[in-house]
């Protein structure tokens, strides 16, 4: 059978050293009921903890070959779920770390994600628990054409599958809602990358392609809610898998600096193309969350005058920025 070209929705799921999480997602992945096929991307970037032989043993069991492929940079397998006719993976094995050789992923599985129309997302340590998550997400967008992206609920986990009660999470669900979400989301990210469901469309506009909104799932949020609506389930459709490998504790410091740059790259397009038209209790609140962000780790005088030359009512938050600065600083040397 050979594998078709036209995928109504495609799954990127990015993994690296995921070797006792990845049968989890792709479970979630085959348990999905859609009246339309659908294609996983499973990429493995050169894992060094036998993660590819658990992906291998999967796919032999699971999967009816369809073709394979291979390149200097990685073997290619391209496979159908043996029950559910809807399910297609296309596993890469890549032969060497892409991350460290600063190499792109997204020319291997363009050919498919180019021509989808949706776009979800589950990382190798995540992954979902609701068999109707993906058409669920799918019905919404075929008729809501206004709506770019839907996110859901979630549950938490420890390493080994543990309910956790991470107030983080809690209080992210507690602020989710549907409709224009970009000025509450501007403040700080609340969606779960392995929630989503958006229109692929929405990955060429500028607001997306031009700034450093790429480097970071945060960003690529505030995009998809700077150009469309959102729409959120609070149904649980998928869990987050919290634990020390993973990149937001692993890697906290390069997260901070990327979102940071985020941050200032939205503020300032907020300032240029949408505070005349924000009422002024929610623009005294952006400028205040904006001005706390800017001082949250250090007085930077220099990033603040940024913002400011052009907008001279900031200096009028500027005083709030330093109290923050070191009441921030007291709270912690007494935590």
């Amino acid at each position: 059978m050979p594998m078709p070209e036209n995928f109504l929705v495609v799954v990127r799921c990015m993994t690296f050293n995921h070797h006792a999480y990845i049968e989890d997602a792709m479970n979630g992945f085959c348990i999905q009921k859609t009246n339309f096929p659908y294609l996983c991307i499973v990429m493995d970037d050169c894992s060094t903890d036998g993660e590819q032989e658990v992906i291998k043993k999967y796919v032999d069991e699971h999967f009816n070959s369809l073709s394979t492929e291979e390149t200097d940079d990685y073997v290619l397998n391209l496979c159908q779920h043996k029950t559910n006719e809807m399910c297609y993976f296309a596993v890469f094995y890549l032969k060497y770390n892409h991350w460290t050789a600063k190499k792109s992923k997204i020319p291997y599985y363009s050919r498919w994600q180019d021509k989808c129309k949706y776009i979800a997302l589950c990382e190798g340590d995540d992954y979902w628990i609701d068999e109707r998550k993906l058409q669920m997400q799918v019905d919404f967008l075929e008729r809501n054409e206004e709506y770019g992206m839907c996110y859901t609920g979630f549950d938490v986990v420890s390493a080994d599958k543990e309910p956790l009660e991470w107030k983080f999470a809690i209080n992210n669900q507690e602020k989710s809602f549907s409709g224009d979400i970009f000025l509450v989301l501007l403040k700080g990210n609340f969606i779960q990358t392995m929630t989503v469901c958006y229109r692929r469309s929405i990955e060429a506009m500028s607001v997306y392609q031009s700034g450093p909104a790429r480097s970071m799932d945060w960003g690529m949020f505030l995009s998809m809610a700077w150009i469309a609506p959102c729409q959120f389930f609070s149904t649980k459709t998928s869990v987050y898998r919290r634990h020390n490998s993973g990149i937001t504790i692993s890697n906290h410091e390069w997260i901070e600096q990327r979102g940071k740059k985020i941050a200032d790259y939205f503020f300032l397009l907020y300032l240029k193309e949408r505070q005349a038209n924000t009422s002024f209790l929610k623009d005294v609140n952006i400028k205040a969350n904006m001005v706390k962000n800017i001082f949250r780790y250090s007085i930077d005088n220099q990033r603040f005058l940024n913002f400011a030359k052009n907008h001279f009512s900031l200096y009028l938050y500027y005083p709030l920025g330093i109290l923050f600065h070191y009441l921030r600083k007291i709270k912690f040397f007494f935590d």
